[in-house]
């Protein structure tokens, strides 16, 4: 039996908004640069114990499917003996595919010598709301507490990576820059000179991530 878990309607523009406060924060902290990445229209996170995809499979119609792994979670312990994709067993067959096809394909580890996606909980996307086979709190306890910032509203999560990033103003303003174009068509295509970016980022940051997590947004630097 599925159960409503949020509402959608802020899921597609927060992982925006986190993925370019993520490229601008790794200039100065390259370290952090496993913590969030886009391929093609799957979003991979990595978050203190758990990781995972949210696939968007249409923008359009923003449909997502999300599956996490807590690696504290006692139902890593159930694996190889089940299959992550009865984590959406009653979910439209749409959503079914979604998962088999893309979110589970970024969640594969080896059990007892099986390779194989291995989650612990997950949710996807009906018209205005989230629903998972989970209920809140179990979806909270088996990855989703991490991963709250997917939820808040649009100025909160603004301010939330503003303050966890430490962003500065020319940061913060490019960020906004670059989302008020974003969200309107997620696929739109941008450019940003060198010049410009490390005027954004400082002078003395580094670049390579930076770029490489700009570009995954389809971002593009030009010399001139």
């Amino acid at each position: 039996m599925i159960k409503k878990i949020y509402s959608s309607n802020n899921l597609l523009n927060n992982c925006l908004i986190s993925s370019i406060a993520h490229a601008f924060a790794v200039a100065r902290y390259p370290i952090i640069s496993h913590e969030q990445s886009w391929d093609g229209y799957n979003y991979c996170f990595q978050m203190s114990n758990v990781r995972g995809t949210v696939s968007f499979k249409d923008f359009e119609k923003s449909t997502a499917v999300c599956a996490l792994r807590n690696e504290a979670s006692p139902r890593i312990r159930d694996f190889p003996y089940i299959n992550a994709i009865d984590l959406f067993k009653d979910a439209p067959e749409l959503i079914r595919e979604i998962a088999k096809a893309d979110t589970l394909e970024y969640l594969y580890d080896s059990v007892d010598g099986v390779d194989m996606p291995v989650a612990t909980t997950a949710f996807w996307s009906e018209g205005d709301f989230l629903f998972s086979c989970d209920e809140k709190k179990e979806f909270e306890a088996h990855g989703g507490e991490e991963i709250d910032f997917l939820f808040l509203s649009e100025e909160n999560l603004l301010q939330y990576w503003k303050e966890s990033y430490s962003l500065s103003e020319n940061s913060f303003e490019a960020l906004m820059a670059i989302y008020n174009q974003k969200k309107l068509n997620p696929m739109k295509a941008l450019t940003m000179k060198k010049e410009q970016l490390l005027h954004i980022v400082g002078y003395d940051a580094t670049l390579d991530e930076c770029i490489e997590s700009l570009s995954e947004i389809s971002v593009r630097m030009i010399d001139s």
